[in-house]
């Protein structure tokens, strides 16, 4: 058994969001599977600008963190949120900024390739198609939504 508050701030996501309905709770009791779960502190650092190799995958359930980008930009994102997806489509990518935690809360931490290839177990082929692009547009989203402040 679940968390249930755990599974209604996943559903929160731009991601879950956007997926077709019955495909939600799929993803929900896949991502809480192969997640575990963790409290982000002020200060902590998720992922680090340049860094390769790295297959970690975050979704934070309270809280804002802020995002510096390689040119110095700095904008924030607030929770719930599904971050770290270059890393499915790009697993050799390197890390297009640093995120660190303003205001913590809990996390799920889980990785990329894991989730690709338990989808593939959960899901038919128009749906893997369908969450892809659901990715890909949450993804394309947030970046249209990430804030100059928390709170805005």
């Amino acid at each position: 058994m679940f968390d249930i508050e755990l599974a209604r701030k996943i559903k929160e996501t731009l991601l879950v969001k956007a997926l077709p309905p019955p495909m939600q709770e799929r993803f929900v009791e896949l991502l809480l599977e192969i997640s575990d779960q963790d409290v982000l502190k002020p200060g902590d650092v998720l992922f680090t600008l340049g860094e390769t190799n790295t297959d970690q995958g975050c979704l934070f359930t309270d809280g804002a963190l802020k995002v510096t980008r390689g040119d110095g930009e700095v904008r924030y994102m607030e929770s719930p949120d599904i971050m770290g997806e270059v890393q499915l489509f790009k697993p050799q990518a390197a890390r297009t900024a640093t995120v660190e935690v303003v205001m913590g809360g809990p996390a799920l931490f889980f990785k990329w390739r894991e989730l690709g290839a338990r989808s593939q177990e959960v899901y038919n082929k128009d749906e893997l198609l369908e969450l892809r692009n659901t990715i890909l547009h949450s993804a394309s989203m947030r970046e249209r939504n990430i804030l100059e402040k928390p709170g805005e």
